[in-house]
């Protein structure tokens, strides 16, 4: 009964306090996007269907290998994903049936959302829970799982603050998880042991097959006769400031070099061309090369969603950003490995210990802590091609000891799967 009250208070906090967040959201360019899903309001799902959740791009690169798996086992039931970003959205939507926003984490709103609907099932990956939402699905006997489960330092402190509202609703939730630090932690936080399972992420199975046919503008660009490239993926934070020096400098030190520049954020992409202006870096941007055959400099800003792992197939070194200033947390290495690209990133990769770990045991990534360390490690693997060859070599094993973990999930799933109707007449795709 105590549970409930909570509950019911923090679903009204959230509510009142997602009316005096909509300004924020009215004047952000993605925040505008499908503004009205945040608050449950969107096209109708339909009457029975499956529910995958992904904060984001990564997280939603996660779940599409378990989509696949689903429907190649004959699941027939609609999968409905939602993300708390439109980007997320846009990366999930030629595998799922419907696409919606997250609303806020209150009751009230997730009731807008669903109206009639049956979930018979939900997915969320890695740590995509949310009181009101546990509290709904349990409330109407969802199964509920958790798949690529992994909890930062920072996330823990904070479920830690919150296990009033969390304890009772985990001890309901199955979870597959990405290491057994995370399996730790969750089982501190109350989730049973007969509940918990160490099966790694399927974010890395969903790496393979994605640079299989290069973009054509990308290979023309990268490709010609006697180039090299270093990629700077998932610029964030100031890092295209950061490193805009670092690129005048060795665009000039290496007169076949390239340099590729994809931003986090599209809407930072104006960062990135300031910063290589000041810097005097005569550079193109992605939409303009769509446009244009003739000369162009050598620095290119990648000014579209979706290029970075044909970029990254087509690299000689790669830098993976988010990492160089705390507070992000870095973004994924064995994006680059799995294209037996060399490796380097910032100190700060605390939502990627795994993948560093990964990487670390095959002394496959460089951590540096500024543009200078940077610049020595490109100086010399850029002199010393038996050297970069091998180091791609070792980054492509640390992600082959990665993946696998889908399997192992739908194993997980398997009885809860025996449960939907439909399941296994025939596959679909």
């Amino acid at each position: 009964m105590l549970h409930s009250l909570l509950i019911f208070l923090y679903s009204l906090l959230t509510l009142v306090l997602s009316a005096f967040v909509a300004p924020l959201f009215l004047f952000h360019p993605r925040g505008r996007r499908r503004l009205s899903e945040r608050w449950g309001i969107g096209p109708d799902l339909p009457d029975e269907c499956i529910w995958m959740h992904g904060a984001s791009v990564g997280e939603v690169m996660g779940l599409l290998p378990l989509i696949r798996a689903l429907r190649s086992k004959g699941v027939s039931l609609p999968i409905v994903l939602t993300s708390t970003s439109p980007s997320g959205l846009e990366r999930g939507k030629l595998d799922a049936d419907i696409i919606r926003l997250l609303p806020f984490d209150s009751i009230w709103l997730y009731r807008l959302f669903l109206k009639d609907t049956r979930v018979r099932l939900f997915i969320g990956a890695e740590t995509e829970l949310w009181p009101s939402l546990l509290y709904m699905l349990d409330k109407k006997s969802v199964p509920i799982v958790c798949a690529n489960a992994v909890i930062s330092d920072f996330t823990m402190r904070r479920y830690a603050r919150a296990s009033f509202l969390f304890r009772p609703l985990l001890q309901r939730v199955t979870v597959c998880c990405a290491d057994e630090i995370s399996r730790d932690r969750f089982a501190m936080l109350g989730v049973p042991a007969s509940a918990l399972f160490v099966t790694g992420s399927a974010k890395y199975d969903s790496m393979q097959g994605e640079f299989l046919d290069p973009d054509p503008i990308l290979n023309n660009y990268m490709e010609q006769e006697g180039r090299q490239a270093l990629v700077f993926g998932s610029l964030r934070d100031g890092e295209e400031a950061d490193f805009a020096p670092l690129i005048a400098r060795v665009l000039e030190a290496y007169p076949t070099l390239v340099c590729v520049i994809a931003p986090r954020h599209m809407e930072h992409k104006e960062l990135a061309y300031r910063a290589l202006e000041d810097a005097g870096v005569d550079f193109v941007s992605y939409t303009a090369l769509q446009e244009t055959s003739a000369a162009v400099g050598r620095c290119l800003v990648l000014d579209v969603m979706g290029r970075l792992m044909d970029a990254y197939a087509l690299a000689t070194l790669a830098y993976v950003g988010g990492s160089l200033h705390a507070g992000a947390g870095g973004h994924n290495p064995l994006e680059p490995a799995c294209c037996r690209v060399p490796v380097a990133m910032g100190p700060h990769y605390e939502k990627q210990l795994v993948p560093v770990h990964y990487l670390q045991e095959q002394d496959a990534i460089e951590i540096v802590s500024s543009p200078q360390g940077l610049y020595q490690w490109v100086e010399r693997l850029l002199a010393d091609e038996s050297l970069r060859l091998q180091q791609g070599e070792a980054a492509y094993q640390a992600y082959e000891r990665a993946i696998g973990a889908t399997e192992r999930i739908m194993e997980r799933l398997q009885p809860l799967l025996e449960e939907l109707p439909g399941t296994g007449e025939e596959p679909i795709g």
